[in-house]
């Protein structure tokens, strides 16, 4: 998989890219230690790091709109699912727009 960052903006990314790609992931709590301000060493750079985050979530929009979003409509609508009828035969639709309903007696109503 190629990224388009390596700075701190780099976990945004992967998260977004592992949602795209259905992977679950759940959120945990964590203890973070600070500490005092006197103490503290930061490598963010305001102005730079904001402008990468900024560039980077533009970016992963229009991804998510023009290429992610259609390519899951498409994938809904063509997906292969199979119906269990009552009897216990199971039957495998061209395609998810068609329900069980349409089945009766192994035969395709249409």
């Amino acid at each position: 998989m190629r990224f388009f960052s390596v700075r701190y903006e780099f976990e945004i990314e992967v998260l977004v890219r592992l949602a795209w790609r259905g992977v679950h992931f759940d959120f945990v709590p964590i203890t973070v230690y600070y500490p005092p301000k006197e103490q503290r060493i930061t490598h963010f750079r305001p102005f730079a790091d904001f402008a990468r985050i900024s560039l980077l979530n533009t970016v992963l929009v229009l991804i998510a709109f023009l290429y992610i979003r259609p390519r899951n409509l498409y994938r809904s609508l063509t997906e292969k699912k199979t119906f269990v009828h009552s009897s216990g035969c199971s039957f495998l639709t061209k395609t998810k727009l068609f329900s069980a309903r349409h089945y009766r007696w192994g035969l395709a109503y249409l």
